[in-house]
């Protein structure tokens, strides 16, 4: 349609982890060394978003959707100083850094690097709740933390290869406490991840058989957009 409200922000982060994915399964790097610089101008161009605070922020007029997890409980991370995006965007950092180690050159490298560990500290400070031992969501326009936290954010924040050690048990209690918002079916694969990192295997085969169950016992012959806060198509 033309809408820059379509544009969906995150997505574009999960380019480089997916590359790297690639590569990871196949060894095939001649392709990845191929789109290596088209993903890391997209990596840089995120730069233009950062607040005073360096933290990124998204203009309004960009969706900065992840899934409905968000929409469907009444809330959006639309124009908002959002902890996922910030630990997204460290994820896609680090794995620049990775990439370019090994298809470009250390100096390159190195400087990837060095922003993640910066941004990821910022990160820490601004979003950190200590008396709740979590992630708050994002930031209020005049600072003030909000009081959502989710799943997927600590996902981000374990997988991101920058969390302060000291967040990690943390971090990780939050990936199975119904406390913190579970994401939708699709970005469930980086809870699961963090899960399994963490050794975490069994609360993710309940969580399959009871979300991904639902949709074989309903005969259903695809898999639904919605299986957790609403069923079928969001």
């Amino acid at each position: 349609s033309g809408k820059p409200g379509l544009v969906l922000v995150p997505t574009n982060l999960f380019l480089i982890p997916m590359l790297d994915d690639y590569y990871m399964y196949t060894g095939d790097g001649k392709l990845v060394a191929e789109l290596l610089p088209q993903m890391l101008k997209l990596v840089d161009l995120f730069k233009s978003f950062m607040n005073e605070q360096g933290l990124l922020v998204a203009p309004e007029k960009y969706w900065n959707f992840f899934d409905w997890s968000y929409e469907l409980n009444g809330t959006s991370l639309n124009g908002k100083n959002s902890a996922p995006l910030n630990w997204l965007y460290v994820m896609a950092l680090n794995t620049a850094s990775r990439l370019t180690k090994e298809f470009s050159d250390d100096n390159i490298s190195g400087m990837y690097k060095n922003q993640a560990n910066v941004i990821a500290e910022k990160i820490d400070a601004a979003f950190w709740d200590e008396e709740n031992q979590h992630y708050v969501e994002w930031l209020e326009p005049d600072g003030v933390p909000a009081t959502m936290s989710s799943q997927l954010n600590h996902a981000f924040a374990l997988l991101s290869g920058s969390l302060p050690e000291k967040r990690a048990a943390a971090a990780i209690a939050t990936l199975d406490n119904p406390d913190n918002l579970m994401p939708e079916l699709y970005l469930h694969h980086f809870v699961f991840k963090a899960m399994h990192q963490a050794g975490m295997d069994q609360p993710i085969i309940s969580r399959i058989r009871k979300y991904w169950g639902d949709i074989i016992l309903n005969g259903s012959p695809t898999l639904w957009e919605a299986g957790i806060h609403k069923l079928g198509k969001a």
